[in-house]
């Protein structure tokens, strides 16, 4: 179980590490987590220990993330509270939402000022599964040459995505856009009235995906709002 804490509760972002190799790998992400300004570290099913402290060595100033990183049995336990996921991938599939690292930047930073956003690392050797995959409302991908050399480390990786999400958070801009979590309620409540509901359901993760990467204003998703519940209204 992870332990209690505000972390679970505050709007932000929240990195999820799917079984990570070994603590170095932690103690790196740990300490780029740091020097972007994130602290809330979450792992994922692999035994968590380091006895000779060389996670912890390689934390440096990210050591006060590196100890308070939390532990989980699952990946639901560790996406509790995170109303958008964003997976790290080298590369997707036809039939995946795959967005530039620096589109989802932009994206996870509009919405970590109002709610939790996972960013979702894979395995050092396999990446995310299908099934974890599923779970992204988007995949983000860092460019890089074919072959076998176009594959980061995870801590790269993680870098790479969080500073770009730090940067878009220095740069002034418009008004932020409307949260979208109405407007998602609104939806799931047209596919429950239509029967076509499931928990975790493709359609709605990867409908989610789609109003997140819409930037709609405020008028837009009102107006996007009030016409699904009008015609769920008119369902049977």
């Amino acid at each position: 179980m992870i332990d209690q804490s505000d972390k679970e509760k505050a709007p932000g972002i929240r990195v999820v590490v799917m079984e990570p190799g070994g603590p170095v790998n932690i103690g790196s992400i740990a300490r780029t987590m740091a020097n972007f300004g994130f602290t809330d570290l979450v792992l994922v099913g692999r035994k968590d220990s380091d006895d000779e402290g060389r996670g912890a060595r390689v934390s440096m100033g990210g050591l006060e993330v590196y100890n308070g990183r939390r532990a989980a049995g699952n990946l639901d336990e560790a996406l509790a509270g995170c109303s958008l996921v964003i997976g790290a991938t080298r590369r997707a599939r036809i039939d995946e939402t795959c967005v530039d690292y620096r589109e989802a930047a932009v994206i996870a930073s509009r919405r970590a000022g109002t709610t939790t956003v996972a960013l979702l690392l894979g395995r050092e050797r396999d990446g995310l599964n299908a099934e974890e995959r599923n779970r992204c409302h988007l995949l983000a991908e860092v460019p890089t040459v074919p072959g076998t050399a176009g594959s980061l480390n995870i801590s790269h990786a993680a870098a790479i995505i969080l500073c770009g999400i730090f940067c878009v958070g220095q740069e002034p801009g418009p008004a932020r856009a409307a949260d979208p979590d109405s407007l998602v309620a609104a939806l799931d409540g047209l596919f429950q009235r239509s029967g076509s509901r499931e928990e975790n359901g493709r359609a709605q993760t990867i409908f989610r995906g789609l109003i997140e990467r819409g930037g709609l204003t405020r008028e837009e998703a009102r107006l996007l709002e009030s016409s699904l519940r009008f015609f769920g209204s008119r369902m049977k």
